[in-house]
């Protein structure tokens, strides 16, 4: 082990996150070439893969080694690949302020760097806790409800901050998952917690773990994007819902294929080989979302009846026109103060 950092990234893969991870590797050796990343690592076959890359400021780990042997075989014994590895999230950043640097800030393995970021290093390494938005526009404000204010995409963390992430961890170790009836979302919803006891950082810039751009310029052989109200990006985060025909996406798939390049080619992974278990798990995936369609119907019908219940209670006007205003004109009401809004 080096001596500890002052500062170190980190991020969470697994084998289907190789290559992400790899091209996330050279993306940030692009702009940060000494300084420390530690990647953890939900199985053999990524741990395998990726110490492959000779690199003294790069650490892999394996996520048992970083939950601890009891913890981890508890984790896997009721949990999906991709809970896991939103959980390990948590445990990651815990064991890193512990074991690696007095700071952090923690990456998903599909970010692309298009710049450097040193204003956010700072506030990481001398603030408590580094917060990303979710950046909902005002016409799907409501996705908030479900995932939560901040993104778990891209956060920073001091030793400051230590016992709270440690509360985290035991959150997510305890449920990572989606319910609507007890407000949870996946390790998202956990982070809004932090702003009641810490010094919380919230990060203003949208050019920073965005999914949402403009265009892209030509300057001196470097592209540049913007978004929509023209800020430079700085890092895009190409989620599974963002188009791989765009030339920002083309990019990121760019530095992935970089990146396998550095590992040994026998332990990248053969896609015909996860063929079957890929698809039994969007089977097991499809069935708990269904749950939860049926949680989300059930959530709304008990707001239906205690909806109900005012109308009838109420001594406003008569029952009639509760029933009215309530159920039917109310639509209409909300339908012009969003016009309202909107010529504002």
């Amino acid at each position: 082990m080096s001596e500890r950092q002052k500062f170190s990234f980190v991020t969470v893969t697994s084998k289907n996150y190789v290559a992400h991870t790899a091209g996330l590797y050279c993306n940030i050796r692009d702009y940060y070439s000494d300084t420390y990343l530690v990647v953890c690592c939900l199985d053999q076959h990524s741990f395998d893969a990726l110490s492959c890359i000779k690199d003294s400021c790069l650490k892999v780990v394996l996520a048992k080694d970083v939950w601890g042997e009891e913890y981890w075989h508890n984790i896997c014994c009721r949990m999906r690949t991709d809970q896991k590895a939103f959980a390990t999230k948590s445990a990651l950043s815990a064991w890193a302020l512990q074991n690696v640097a007095e700071s952090l800030i923690l990456l998903d393995a599909d970010l692309l760097f298009l710049d450097r970021i040193d204003d956010m290093i700072e506030k990481a390494m001398h603030g408590e806790v580094l917060l990303s938005p979710t950046w909902h526009e005002m016409g799907v404000w409501h996705k908030s409800n479900n995932s939560g204010i901040f993104s778990a995409g891209f956060i920073g963390f001091s030793v400051r901050a230590l016992k709270g992430v440690n509360a985290w961890k035991a959150y997510c170790f305890n449920e990572c998952s989606i319910s609507i009836i007890k407000g949870y979302y996946f390790e998202q919803k956990f982070l809004q917690w932090f702003l009641g006891d810490f010094d919380c950082e919230i990060i203003s810039d949208p050019g920073i773990n965005t999914t949402k751009f403009l265009k892209s310029e030509s300057d001196n052989c470097h592209k540049k994007w913007t978004c929509p109200k023209g800020e430079d990006i700085r890092v895009f985060h190409m989620s599974r819902t963002i188009c791989r025909d765009l030339p920002i996406s083309k990019l990121k798939e760019e530095y992935n294929a970089k990146g396998l390049r550095r590992l040994n080619e026998k332990t990248v992974l053969k896609k015909a080989e996860n063929t079957n278990v890929a698809s039994k798990k969007k089977t097991i995936f499809q069935k708990v979302a269904d749950l939860d369609k049926m949680l989300h119907g059930l959530g709304s019908f008990l707001l239906f009846v205690q909806t109900v219940k005012r109308v009838i209670v109420s001594d406003h006007g008569t029952l009639k026109d509760r029933i009215g205003e309530t159920f039917f004109r109310k639509a209409s009401l909300v339908e012009k103060l969003n016009a309202e809004d909107v010529k504002a």
